[in-house]
């Protein structure tokens, strides 16, 4: 195996591994209120959070930024309970695409950072870090898009034996627990840097 899919299978398992459970959280609030039909507003929405996050990985990777590693998790912890969240309260509001878009793409950022602070742990000194960069970034796209997909199909499954008019029951059963978890998740963080 070359170094590249080395990089790829890397951002592959980062993202899919279950104790980085936090940006499989982001992923699954994200696109829990959208039934299947709209799947444009999730690719899009999916895509956002792409472009945030590829965005602040090269920039923290390539030393043009540097946040410390525990603000990071807090952040990211942050925007997990903020898009659950938000998304409870979808019924009430009109979520327009530019706004998701832009909030993903913000979101993504943060993340992106995370990311970086895995990926600067596998990088040496010698290597160009373009080449590893855009393979490992390959390869959260294909976790991504693995989570995203095995999620709707899930939510496909339990809204087929509840029914339809569950929906909104299911959705805010998972949008509550998500909430929590990361509610649970900033009072580590923030305990973790006291």
């Amino acid at each position: 195996m070359d170094y590249l899919q080395v990089y790829l299978q890397l951002g592959f398992e980062h993202i899919i591994d279950l104790q980085g459970y936090d940006h499989m959280l982001y992923l699954m609030a994200s696109v829990v209120v959208f039934p299947l039909r709209q799947w444009k507003k999730i690719l899009w929405l999916v895509t956002a959070f792409t472009v945030g996050h590829s965005i602040s990985l090269a920039f923290a990777v390539l030393g043009w930024i540097q946040i410390d590693a525990g603000l990071v998790e807090i952040g990211i912890a942050l925007t997990i309970c903020t898009t659950a969240l938000n998304n409870l309260s979808v019924r009430f509001q009109k979520h327009t695409l530019r706004r998701i878009f832009l909030t993903n793409i913000f979101f993504g950022l943060i993340h992106g950072v995370g990311f970086s602070n895995f990926l600067k742990n596998f990088l040496t000194k010698q290597e160009d870090i373009i080449a590893p960069l855009f393979a490992f970034n390959i390869g959260l796209e294909m976790g991504q898009l693995l989570i995203v997909i095995g999620f709707l199909i899930v939510s496909i499954g339990v809204l087929k034996v509840l029914t339809n008019k569950y929906q909104m029951i299911w959705q805010t059963t998972v949008l509550v627990g998500i909430a929590a978890v990361s509610v649970y998740l900033i009072y580590e963080k923030v305990q973790a840097i006291l």
